[in-house]
């Protein structure tokens, strides 16, 4: 056993409980330093003790200890943005298919460290008595019911694979990472696989009801990333060493290979023989019509009507010219309407793709009304200066707050794409004297610099001031909310335009 695998091991045996507090990472980074110190006697000290450890009985302990972990749901709340990611899995779906997390009682339960990273484990309770978990950084998934029906046909090897859920990552034709969940509530153990014969034990953590599953994320180890080595199964066991749960791996042969990348290939073709025809059109299916109480607004000649139960109508027959020129045609636009909702900073937008005619409906899955306002968006394209400058193609308020949100979103999307085109990505890695000729040069008079980010600055207007290697691009709304973009040495340090305008 070399160092690192050593190592390795000590932080599998070593979990981080659900309440634990203070940097675990800075804990292991000084162990390790520790151990470096006096690696010369201690490795082979711990190397020969592991060997007659794993060659007795008292290994059934160490393989405890690195197996199933039980720990109660009841860790820390979770954070902000993890509650808005479990919110967030049923918007824009029907309440059949929707998972229906339960933000409020999400947890942290543990974390995994997976080459190098350190990964929470966030889990939430549904309303139908399922689960949603997320990995920090990594992935995650839904149960939307607890427990799955066996499957009438399953794949040779497989043991009851309803109960093991298994994502991977693949490196060179083998695994290279694995995790997922374990409804087997009687597994004691869980390892994984290898083609040569060989398993590694998995640490997986057990969550008390109402989570009542096991959940596990690894690496697999060095050497076990060839034919003749990799990875082929995951396997959960009881305590008496039967099987209760196997999911196997398969994995693609060389004429598969070339028969995916065919295909791949003819799927490209395709898509580019039908980006150079026109896409078909989307109509409006057949919805009920809006029930009371009826939300009302109207803009450019287009009025929108929203009901109680969700069904928008709109009415675009006395459109005015401009605005049909932005949204007619057979390519489908979007439809949106928009409120807010917990757990967000700004309203959230959902609706659909529609090919305009007279009337257009739609209903936004997964939001309630009352809507602050309905919007379409235009089939142009966006390059700076914007033709709208940051507004949609038709904007329909049916409180003041919207008219608020629509003039501060229009700024926050106004500066986020000067900020990421093309040109400026290029000027502002440069700074002082020649950053300000170079944007003087493109832009002229649209964008100069200014003593200070705080001084008076009209709304619509792009201004920036320079320090250094800093620069910061300031807009101000016609409401007054002041939106700034501050780049070092081209690479954006701090904004504010999140969420309302995408920067990068």
């Amino acid at each position: 056993m070399n160092d690192s695998s050593l190592i390795a091991a000590l932080d599998e045996l070593v979990p981080v409980p659900a309440d634990a507090f203070g940097d675990w990472d800075d804990v292991l980074a000084r162990a390790r330093a520790t151990i470096r110190g006096r690696r010369a006697l201690a490795v082979g000290v711990v190397a020969a003790a592991l060997v007659v450890l794993f060659a007795t009985p008292a290994f059934g302990l160490l393989r405890d200890l690195i197996g199933r972990i039980d720990v109660p749901f009841g860790g820390s709340s979770a954070p902000l943005e993890v509650k808005r990611q479990f919110f967030d899995l049923s918007l824009g779906l029907p309440p059949a298919f929707a998972p229906q997390a339960i933000p409020s009682q999400a947890r942290r339960v543990g974390s995994f460290r997976v080459e190098g990273k350190t990964h929470v484990l966030w889990v939430a309770p549904t309303t139908r008595g399922g689960y949603c978990y997320t990995f920090s950084r990594a992935f995650g998934g839904c149960r939307t019911v607890h427990r799955e029906k066996t499957p009438s046909r399953t794949a040779r090897g497989a043991v009851h694979p309803e109960l093991l859920g298994v994502t991977f990552q693949f490196r060179a034709n083998a695994l290279s990472t694995l995790g997922g969940d374990l409804l087997a509530a009687n597994a004691s153990s869980l390892e994984v696989v290898y083609a040569d014969g060989t398993r590694t034990p998995v640490r997986f953590y057990y969550v008390s009801k109402p989570i009542d599953a096991g959940f596990f994320y690894t690496a697999v180890p060095p050497g076990h990333q060839t034919v003749k080595t990799r990875a082929i199964a995951v396997v959960a066991e009881d305590k008496a060493g039967q099987v209760v749960a196997r999911q196997p791996f398969f994995y693609e042969t060389a004429s598969m290979v070339r028969l995916r990348a065919k295909q791949q290939q003819a799927m490209l073709n395709q898509l580019r023989r039908r980006h150079r025809q026109l896409i078909p059109p989307r109509y409006s299916p057949a919805l009920p019509a809006p029930t009371a109480p009826l939300q009302h607004g109207q803009a450019d000649g287009i009025t929108a009507l929203a009901g109680r139960n969700g069904v928008v109508i709109f009415d675009t027959t006395h459109a005015t010219s401009t605005a049909l020129a932005l949204i007619r045609g057979p390519r489908p636009v979007e439809y949106n309407c928009f409120r807010r909702l917990p757990y967000h900073s700004a309203p959230v937008e959902l609706g659909a793709y529609r090919t305009t005619t007279g009337h257009v409906a739609i209903r936004p899955l997964g939001m309630t009304t009352p809507f602050m306002g309905c919007e379409i968006q235009g089939t142009y394209g966006h390059r700076w200066p914007d033709r709208l400058h940051g507004h949609s193609a038709v904007e329909i308020a049916f409180t003041p707050a919207a008219r608020t949100y629509f003039a501060d979103r229009a700024a926050a999307r106004d500066l986020a794409l000067f900020v990421r085109s093309k040109a400026m990505h290029a000027i502002r890695k440069l700074s002082g004297s020649r950053l300000a000729a170079a944007i003087h040069a493109r832009y002229d008079s649209a964008v100069v610099e200014v003593p200070s980010a705080g001084g008076a600055i009209a709304p619509g207007r792009i201004r920036f001031t320079s320090a250094g290697a800093t620069t910061t691009f300031v807009e101000t709304s016609s409401t007054g909310r002041r939106f700034f973009v501050r780049v070092e040495d081209g690479r954006i340090v701090a904004q504010n335009v999140k969420p309302l305008g995408f920067v990068f």
